[in-house]
């Protein structure tokens, strides 16, 4: 099944410090977040300033944090002044996955793109497709068979279910043994873990 639009639209390229990496946007109870790893946004204040990438330049964002994950829960929670992108629900639950089945990692590695959206001007994404490997515990997250270039931290990691696509993790990096050496399977964060902060500080901006 072709990756919808309302998936890849809100999916987006940002940079914060000297970091630079993905970001996709969820609805909760009526208000929207942007979902980042915690490492793309790492040292970010309170109140900050993201920078979106966009054709015609890019946009400083002022963003709060909603809230992010400790130890080896790689998720933050961001919150911005008005609703960007993503029209129609998704669904962002780990519910119903099974090993073997395929899951994409969306983003922007090395800070390619696939171009620039028509309308909005911007950046298109960049897919991978694995399988789910593993789905253990928090510790080490879901494995997807594929390799998480850099960039493509902070994007969502993506199964097929119900004849429609369903967001289950967040994009952390690469699986490494103790040596540093990369074992060639991207780890993702549960979502629920950015659905739990979200539950603990709902301040997303309101959808109309």
């Amino acid at each position: 099944m072709p990756m919808t639009n309302n998936i890849l639209g809100r999916v987006y390229k940002i940079a914060y410090g000297d970091g630079l990496g993905t970001c996709f946007t969820i609805d909760v109870h009526g208000r929207q977040y942007v979902v980042t790893a915690r490492h793309v946004v790492e040292g970010m204040k309170q109140s900050d300033t993201v920078l979106f990438v966009h054709a015609d330049g890019d946009i400083p964002m002022p963003a709060r944090l909603v809230g992010q994950g400790a130890g080896y829960i790689d998720v933050a929670v961001l919150a911005l002044q008005h609703r960007i992108g993503g029209r129609f629900a998704i669904a962002t639950t780990s519910e119903g996955m099974i090993l073997g089945q395929d899951a994409y990692i969306i983003g922007f590695p090395y800070g390619i793109a696939s171009g620039f959206w028509p309308n909005g001007r911007f950046a298109l994404p960049v897919l991978k497709r694995g399988v789910v490997s593993r789905w253990w515990n928090d510790e080490h997250g879901i494995w997807i068979d594929t390799i998480c270039s850099s960039g493509f931290s902070g994007g969502p990691a993506v199964i097929e279910r119900n004849n429609g696509m369903q967001v289950v993790g967040v994009v952390a990096g690469n699986v490494e043994d103790e040596c540093g050496i990369t074992l060639g399977f991207t780890s993702a964060s549960d979502i629920r873990h950015a659905l739990e902060i979200i539950d603990k500080n709902p301040i997303g901006v309101l959808i109309e």
